[in-house]
């Protein structure tokens, strides 16, 4: 499985507090059959003090403790990148920002939007470099407030070609009743192309796929389900364009 969105890299946002609860992250990341992670620190200026500058001296160090280790698991970086006004120039022009850097023909980046908080028209912003290949994954929609309420205003970005990224802890129940319950609608609906771990540590919200997989199945079936770890998050970290609205059902 391929997760595209974890806070794995130390002592850089809210996500692991050291190298070796890092180490740890993987550890429990290759055991539940995770084989490439994408470290996305946040790139949120007024929240976090991120130096994307950091970003391939701790990949680099987290990449050598993983070999020393032992375990068979690739890292990768990107970011996740919070809904600002002029933010999308930064995407643009960023190789920390984006999947596969400034080298892809298609990149894809990881967009927060503010909590419950639903700027005006959000959607076509992320959208507005779509035709030079730039493409918006919106992550943990399911745990906003505003978009819960009415998940019809997502059809506009995902008929637009935007990506919808639900966290495996809203569908496995760990996030709380409502994030489940909300991913669960998303998934029948259609909307979701990616499980990711947004994982944080290696305690509450740890990298792990396998059990949100296997309760999409429930849902959606095994082969859609596993689209959604494996198929469409190595699309994106491969720079290849899919069909972000052949499941919508509207």
């Amino acid at each position: 499985m391929v997760d595209i969105h974890c806070h794995i890299l130390p002592e850089i946002d809210d996500g692991a507090s050291c190298m070796d609860e890092a180490l740890e992250m993987c550890r429990l990341a290759v055991d539940d059959g995770i084989t490439k992670i994408v470290a996305t620190p946040h790139y949120n200026p007024d929240l976090f003090n991120t130096s994307l500058k950091k970003v391939p001296e701790l990949l680099s160090k987290l990449k050598v403790a993983v070999s020393e280790a032992g375990l068979p698991l690739e890292l990768f970086s990107a970011a996740e990148v919070a809904l600002a006004p002029g933010v999308l120039e930064k995407v643009r022009t960023s190789s920390s920002l984006t999947f596969g850097g400034l080298e892809n023909q298609i990149r894809y980046f990881l967009a927060e939007l503010p909590a419950n908080v639903l700027p005006p028209n959000w959607d076509s912003y992320l959208l507005s470099h779509y035709s030079e290949g730039l493409i918006p994954i919106l992550v943990h929609p399911e745990r906003d407030n505003s978009i819960a309420k009415r998940p019809e205003i997502l059809d506009k970005f995902i008929a637009g070609g935007g990506v919808l990224q639900i966290t495996a802890g809203s569908i496995t129940g760990e996030l709380g009743e409502r994030a489940l319950h909300t991913s669960a609608e998303f998934l029948e609906k259609g909307y979701v192309h990616i499980i990711a771990s947004d994982a944080h540590s290696s305690g509450f919200r740890k990298p792990a796929l396998s059990e949100a997989a296997r309760v999409a199945s429930d849902i959606i079936g095994r082969e859609k389900a596993q689209n959604l770890v494996i198929k469409n998050p190595q699309s994106v970290l491969s720079g290849l364009r899919f069909s972000s609205s052949e499941n919508l059902h509207c």
